[in-house]
């Protein structure tokens, strides 16, 4: 919903107020009497300038934003959770290499015992 203003003629207020716009003119009561709408800036954030982060941290703080996002993550070693699949698959990976190596380490151990 849109966010309008009002002004209170009597005390000379600006008051910011959410409507539908079909009930844009149904405007806050100040000092005893119905406010009358302004025109005003629109309240909508141009798309692309707005992080929409906001992430509550293991140490109790809320970071705003992708860049406080990321530094958060980066200096706790952590993985974001759209990573989280991919790094698992890395390591599944990485452990059956390791796996294999062993394997072939032990059977090439095997046979040198046997000559």
């Amino acid at each position: 919903m849109p966010t309008y203003t009002a002004h209170c003629a009597t005390c000379d207020t600006h008051i910011d107020f959410v409507r539908k716009v079909d009930e844009r003119d149904n405007t806050p009561e100040c000092c005893g009497k119905k406010s009358t709408r302004v025109l005003a800036a629109p309240m909508i954030p141009a798309m692309g300038l707005v992080d929409h982060y906001k992430v509550q941290g293991g140490d109790g703080k809320t970071y705003y934003g992708a860049d406080a996002y990321k530094k958060y993550l980066k200096a706790n070693d952590l993985l974001p959770a759209s990573e989280l699949k991919g790094e698992a698959e890395y390591q599944k990976k990485e452990a059956e290499k390791k796996r294999r190596t062993e394997i072939r380490n032990d059977v090439i151990e095997a046979a040198r015992a046997i000559d």
